[in-house]
C-alpha cells in the first residue's frame, strides 16, 4: 500500500477522533448542532468511499478527493470546538450576528470563533465560507448531504475572549468576509486601474490615490501607461490596502473609533505602509473623516463601490448610548441593534477620555479595576438585551417594572426602617432608586421580598494539586507559595432554559441573572426559596449597602441526590432592609466591583491574615 493511502487512513482516524470529541459539545445556536450532524454524515460517506475504493485510488485522486473532504471536516470541527457555550464570547457574537444579517442574512452563514495563543491573533479565514467549489464537490460526491449554512471563521486571541473593548476588532474581521464574499475591493481596484489608464481622474484625485496607495505612484507617474495586466503582481499591496481601508470603515460603522484605535496600537502607530497594510496614520485619518463626515475622495471611492455591488451604504449604523448608566455603575438598557453596537463606542469613549472620572466613582486610580468595570458593564448590557429578547419569545407581553430614565439616587425617601414591602420595592425600582435588571416579571416581587433568577455562569469546585485551599498566609505551606484559589474552580457556562446539575455535597459558585445596584442605606439578605430549600439546596449571603453587580451566590447541595437546576429559574429570594443611616460602599477600595460572573474568594487579600501570620511567627519564634 502506498504512503498516500496509509496517510489517508491516518487522516480518517484523526477525523473520527475529532468528531468523537465533539459529540458532547453544547452550543448556543441550534444551527451549529445541525451543522455538526451534517459533518457526521459526511464522515460516514467519506469512510464508506475510502473502504470501497482504497485499493484502486491513485495518489492524485486521494489529494483531490477524500483528503480535501477530511480537511474540511476537521477544520469545521476545530471552529465548532471553539464555539461551544464555554468558549465562544456569545455577547459579541450576538452583535456580529446583527451585522451579518444586515449584509448577508443569517440563514446562510454561522459565525464561529477559533481561540488562538497569539495576543495579536485577530484574523479571518475564508476557506469554509467562500470556497464555492468545495461545496459543489461535496454535493457532487455525496448528493444526500447538503450544507445549508457555512461557517464564517474568525480568529481571536484566547487571552482576550472576554474583552469587550478589544472585541470590536472582530467587526473589522467580519468586514473581510463581506469584502471577499462579494469581491468588493478587487472589483474596485480593477476599476481604479482602468480609470488611471484612461486618464479619468483629476490631479487632486490622483494626488489622493498616491498618498493613500503609495505603490500606485509608479503607475500614475509613468506617462507611458504600461498595460497594468502585465505588471499585475506589483499591485498586490494596493489590493491589500483597499481591503484594509474598507474593513476599517466597515467596523467604524458599528463601533466608532474603537477598532481603528486598537488596530493602530497593534501596528505601533507606524507612519509607513507595509505590503499588507496601509500606514496607521492614513487608516486613522480615513476613519476620522468617515465618522466626522469630512469629504474624502478615498471614502467616496469605497462607498460608491459598495453601493454599486451590494446596494448598501457605508454609514454610521450605531446609536449613541448615554454614558450616565456607566457612571452610576449599572448596565445600560439597550432597545435595539443600533444601541447594541453603540455600547462599544460608549465603552471606548469612557476608556479613552473619562477614566479618571469613573475612577473617582469607585475610589480608585487603578486602571485595571476601571477597565474591569467598563468591560463588565458592556458584557452585562448585552447579556440583559439577549435575556429579555429570549424571554419575549415565550412571553410576548413582557411584564416588568418599567425603568425610569433618571439617575440613580443614593438613598430612599422612606423614613420607616426595617424590611421593604412589595409596594416599596416596586416604587423604588420604578423611580430608579433601586436598580434590578433584567426584571422579567413583576411576579418576582413578593410581599416583603424579591426573587432572583439563576444566571448563566458557574465556577465548579474541582480537586486541585495541593492538599487543600490555603486560606492563610502562613509560610509553612510546602513549596512556600500561595496557590491561586482560581485553580480549584472550573468555569462553566449555560444558556437560558438549559440546566445545571448540582451533585451531592458539591459547592458551586453562581450568579444571579439580575444585576443589582443597592442604595447606600439598604442591605440585602439572600436565602434559598422555600421550594428549593426543601430539595436540600442551601445559600446564605449578605449584600452590603451600595453594592453594584450581579449577586454572587454559593450553592451547596446537602441532598443525597443530584439536583437539576434550570437557568433563568427563580431560585433565590432576597429581603431588602433599610439600615439606620447612610453608608459609603466605596469609602475604601472594594474587592468586588460590578461583577457579572462568579468570582472565587479573595480571602487571601484580607489584611488580618498578614497580621495573624506575623503573630504566629512571633509565638513560634520563626
Amino acid at each position: 500500500m502506498s504512503n498516500a493511502k496509509q496517510l489517508l487512513l491516518l487522516h480518517l482516524a484523526h477525523a473520527k477522533q475529532a468528531l468523537d470529541r465533539a459529540r458532547n459539545n453544547s452550543y448556543s445556536d441550534q444551527r451549529k448542532e445541525t451543522y455538526q450532524s451534517k459533518l457526521s454524515q459526511l464522515l460516514d460517506g467519506v469512510d464508506s468511499f475510502i473502504q470501497s475504493n482504497l485499493t484502486t485510488l491513485t495518489d492524485s485522486q486521494i489529494y483531490d478527493g477524500p483528503k480535501i473532504h477530511l480537511d474540511f471536516i476537521i477544520k469545521s470541527l476545530q471552529f465548532l470546538e471553539s464555539s461551544t457555550l464555554n468558549q465562544i464570547p456569545y455577547e459579541i457574537v450576538e452583535a456580529l450576528s446583527h451585522t451579518m444579517n444586515e449584509w448577508e442574512g443569517t440563514d446562510k452563514f454561522i459565525i464561529v470563533t477559533s481561540l488562538i495563543n497569539d495576543a495579536e491573533g485577530f484574523s479571518y479565514e475564508s476557506w469554509l465560507a467562500n470556497d464555492d467549489n468545495l461545496y459543489k464537490d461535496i454535493a457532487a460526491n455525496y448528493p444526500a448531504i447538503t450544507f445549508d449554512q457555512r461557517l464564517v471563521q474568525i480568529n481571536l486571541p484566547k487571552s482576550l475572549v472576554r474583552d469587550y473593548l478589544v472585541a470590536v476588532v472582530l467587526y473589522h474581521e467580519l468586514g473581510h468576509f463581506v469584502d471577499l464574499r462579494n469581491s468588493l475591493m478587487s472589483s474596485l481596484v480593477y476599476e481604479v486601474l482602468d480609470k488611471i489608464y484612461a486618464n479619468s481622474y483629476t490631479p487632486d484625485e490622483l494626488k489622493d490615490l498616491k498618498y493613500y496607495f503609495p505603490d500606485l505612484s509608479f503607475y500614475i507617474d509613468d506617462t507611458s501607461r504600461p498595460d497594468w495586466t502585465t505588471i499585475f503582481y506589483k499591485f498586490s499591496s494596493t489590493f491589500s490596502h483597499f481591503e484594509e481601508y474598507f474593513c476599517d470603515l466597515f467596523a467604524a460603522q458599528y463601533t466608532g473609533i474603537g477598532s481603528s484605535v486598537y488596530v493602530t496600537y497593534l501596528g505601533s502607530s507606524s507612519s509607513l505602509s507595509s505590503s499588507s497594510h496601509p500606514s496607521d496614520i492614513n487608516r486613522e485619518k480615513i476613519v476620522s473623516d468617515f465618522l466626522s463626515g469630512t469629504p474624502n475622495f478615498i471614502i467616496k471611492l469605497l462607498t460608491d463601490a459598495v453601493k454599486k455591488i451590494k446596494g448598501l451604504d457605508l454609514k454610521k449604523r450605531f446609536s449613541d448610548v448615554d454614558s450616565t448608566d456607566f457612571f452610576n455603575l449599572i448596565p445600560t438598557e439597550l432597545n435595539d441593534a443600533q444601541q447594541l453596537h453603540g455600547i462599544f463606542a460608549t465603552g471606548w469613549s469612557i476608556w479613552l477620555n473619562r477614566q479618571t472620572e469613573l475612577g473617582k466613582k469607585i475610589n480608585t486610580t487603578d486602571s485595571t479595576k476601571i477597565y474591569s468595570v467598563i468591560n463588565n458593564l458592556i458584557e452585562k448590557s448585552i447579556g440583559n438585551y439577549i435575556a429579555i429578547n429570549e424571554w419575549i419569545k415565550v412571553n410576548p407581553q413582557l411584564a416588568t417594572v418599567p425603568p425610569a430614565k433618571t439617575p440613580i439616587l443614593s438613598v430612599f425617601s422612606f423614613k420607616r426602617k426595617g424590611i421593604l414591602t412589595r409596594n416599596e420595592i416596586s416604587e423604588s425600582i420604578s423611580k430608579n432608586k433601586l436598580f434590578i435588571r433584567p426584571l422579567l416579571s413583576v411576579d418576582q416581587i413578593g410581599e416583603a421580598s424579591i426573587d432572583f433568577r439563576l444566571g448563566y455562569d458557574f465556577l465548579v469546585s474541582v480537586q486541585g494539586r495541593d492538599a487543600f485551599i490555603n486560606a492563610s498566609k502562613n509560610e509553612w505551606i510546602p513549596g512556600g507559595h500561595q496557590r491561586n484559589v482560581k485553580q480549584f474552580f472550573q468555569s462553566s457556562r449555560r444558556q437560558i432554559g438549559e440546566t445545571f446539575i448540582l451533585h451531592p455535597n458539591q459547592t458551586v459558585l453562581g450568579v444571579t441573572l439580575e444585576y443589582v445596584r443597592l442604595p447606600d442605606d439598604c442591605m440585602l439578605m439572600l436565602f434559598m426559596r422555600s421550594s428549593y430549600a426543601r430539595l436540600g439546596l442551601t445559600v446564605s449571603t449578605i449584600v452590603q449597602p451600595g453594592y453594584c453587580g450581579c449577586l454572587n451566590v454559593e450553592f451547596t447541595n446537602s441532598n443525597n441526590n443530584p439536583i437539576n437546576l434550570a437557568i433563568g429559574a427563580r431560585i433565590i429570594q432576597g429581603v431588602i432592609c433599610r439600615v439606620s443611616g447612610d453608608t459609603q460602599y466605596f469609602h475604601t477600595p472594594r474587592k468586588y466591583i460590578c461583577q457579572v460572573r462568579p468570582e472565587p474568594s479573595s480571602v487571601i487579600n484580607d489584611g488580618d491574615l498578614a497580621n495573624l501570620n506575623e503573630l504566629w511567627k512571633l509565638n513560634n519564634k520563626r
